[in-house]
């Protein structure tokens, strides 16, 4: 799955970016002396480098949408060793309660679209619905062998997809399938995999607080309702003491 960053990284990248001009009294990004210690092609790779490093920190932030001409404002300031508009002991505070508070509207968001999409989803043909609030429909129901117990081991393929349909995780193409106790992943796969038998098809659609809950997670939003089309390969059960 993929991993965003936390928001203190976050804010201490920002931080070191700073720094990095504040310690530097000496520097300036127009020092004609630059140009003895390396051409102008490598400090352009260099210089699109940091920028791509910052971009990607800001992406992996949840930030959202930024203003370009004030961020390079914001760069040029420190850099150039200008008086800079927030005080730099400020800027971790603006950063973090601004993260926050957009978090805590995109899990408000999420919740209400989650439950409005269930709503729907659920007087779709074949989608029952469990005592849990689970959704599934049975698109194949396979053999007679099933997983009885949460220690059970079972290999599957799988695509896990938000309810807009964008895929944030699958079965990589052409690989095996992967293997799991159903003890190890979260309640909707653990009760879900249980209805169908070896080669059935069965799609989950999955509340959040029988996914990942209100936190985020590796790249998944907070209150989340998660879609997943799961192919049951194998069931390996449990071994009972005796």
């Amino acid at each position: 799955m993929k991993k965003i960053m936390k928001n203190a990284a976050f804010v201490m990248a920002v931080s070191a970016v700073l720094a990095l001009g504040a310690c530097s009294s000496n520097y300036s990004i127009a020092d004609k002396n630059e140009a003895m210690f390396a051409p102008a092609s490598r400090i352009d790779s260099v210089s699109y480098s940091l920028g791509m490093w910052m971009g990607g920190t800001i992406l992996g932030s949840g930030v959202g949408e930024v203003n370009y001409a004030e961020l390079m404002a914001g760069l040029k300031d420190v850099l150039n060793e200008k008086e800079t508009r927030i005080q730099q002991n400020e800027v971790n505070q603006v950063i973090s309660s601004y993260l926050m508070e957009r978090q805590g509207f995109l899990m408000d968001k999420n919740l209400s679209d989650g439950v409005a999409f269930m709503e729907q989803h659920k007087t779709e043909e074949g989608v029952e619905v469990s005592t849990s609030g689970l959704q599934y429909r049975i698109i194949k129901p396979g053999n007679e062998v099933k997983a009885t117990q949460d220690g059970d081991t079972v290999s599957v393929f799988y695509t896990g997809k938000f309810i807009n349909g964008e895929v944030f995780d699958a079965t990589p193409e052409g690989a095996e399938p992967v293997s799991f106790p159903l003890n190890r992943v979260i309640r909707g796969w653990t009760e879900g995999l249980k209805l169908i038998g070896e080669g059935g098809k069965i799609e989950l659609v999955i509340p959040a607080e029988l996914a990942y809950g209100p936190q985020n997670y590796n790249g998944i939003p907070g209150n989340s309702v998660l879609v997943f089309d799961v192919e049951l390969v194998k069931v390996k059960p449990v071994k009972v003491s005796e």
